[in-house]
């Protein structure tokens, strides 16, 4: 039932503004490398204007866990590019939940490699 969620992850990567404002939880926080800090879902929105989206992620490590039914934790190393700047390398960890029999993304944190 989870194996669904790295296509979420990754598309969440890749894509834009819609696939955040469908695949966020309302009370979704994410927690990125200074100076970005830790995000409330309104500012992961205002944070992806005008930025250029990566143009490939590779995950590697990849572990996945059903916690509880409605509750599932993704981990894993990213390494991601865009098409102009350096090349990104972080651990990442996930935490998705069920509702309304859907996944959405409650908690997302990176650690910079």
């Amino acid at each position: 039932m989870i194996d669904n969620l790295w296509t979420i992850e990754e598309s969440l990567w890749l894509d834009g503004p819609e696939t955040y404002r469908r695949q966020l939880h309302p009370d979704c926080v994410m927690v990125f490398p200074s100076p970005t800090g830790i995000l409330s879902v309104e500012r992961v929105l205002a944070s992806l204007e005008g930025v250029p989206r990566w143009k490939n992620v590779e995950m590697k490590q990849r572990t996945a866990k059903q916690m509880r039914p409605d509750m599932a934790l993704l981990n894993y190393e990213a390494l991601a590019e865009r098409e102009q700047g350096p090349p990104y390398h972080a651990y990442c960890s996930s935490v998705y939940c069920l509702e309304d029999d859907r996944w959405r993304i409650l908690f997302h944190q990176q650690t910079p490699v």
